[in-house]
């Protein structure tokens, strides 16, 4: 009687905690966002699994997602005044999908980037961290194994004192990009 009362007890947390292994594969892309920097770079998306919400009738489907990606910026607008370096995001995607990690999303990064000005007259590095870095996007199938990827999105960035010319009072901390992936399941 007692293996059964507490089985009844527990099973309410066997239900809301259960994890569902995904058969989905890694996803590997190439990455570019339209933004203050632009980036281009590679993604690698991981699969890990669908969560059961509160309810017990509805589930997400999970992953995580890592970019490295080259960074270009131009300061303060003007097009001779051009700088390049990179960009980690480092974060998670949540699809508003039951059965599939494809379809409407949506993800959140911490980020961090680093552009560096090499003019004979302009000097410096630009350097940031974002910890409000948002998409929506909607991935979906075009062949078999491949896959597109489009999203809008913002990140509110957090500069780290600007070296030599760089002053950060130029660039703004608010950003709005357009970005698109194009990967490959392997």
């Amino acid at each position: 009687m007692k293996k059964l009362l507490l089985l009844l007890a527990l099973s309410p947390v066997y239900l809301f905690a259960q994890e569902t292994k995904t058969e989905q594969k890694a996803i590997l892309s190439a990455n570019f966002n339209y933004s203050e920097p632009a980036v281009l770079g590679l993604s690698l998306e991981l699969p890990y699994a669908i969560k059961k919400t509160d309810s017990a009738d509805k589930q997400y489907a999970k992953s995580g997602v890592f970019n490295l990606s080259y960074a270009t910026m131009l300061y303060d607008g003007e097009s001779d005044l051009k700088g390049t370096g990179f960009e980690i995001q480092a974060g998670s995607r949540t699809y508003f999908n039951e059965s599939a990690h494809e379809k409407f999303y949506m993800e959140s990064f911490l980020s961090y980037g680093n552009v560096k000005f090499d003019e004979s007259y302009f000097k410096g590095t630009y350097s940031y961290w974002s910890l409000i870095d948002g998409n929506i996007g909607y991935k979906m199938q075009v062949v078999k194994n491949l896959y597109l990827d489009p999203s809008i999105g913002f990140s509110w960035k957090w500069e780290v004192k600007g070296r030599g010319d760089v002053d950060n009072k130029d660039i703004n901390n608010l950003i709005y990009r357009f970005g698109v992936k194009l990967g490959f399941q392997f």
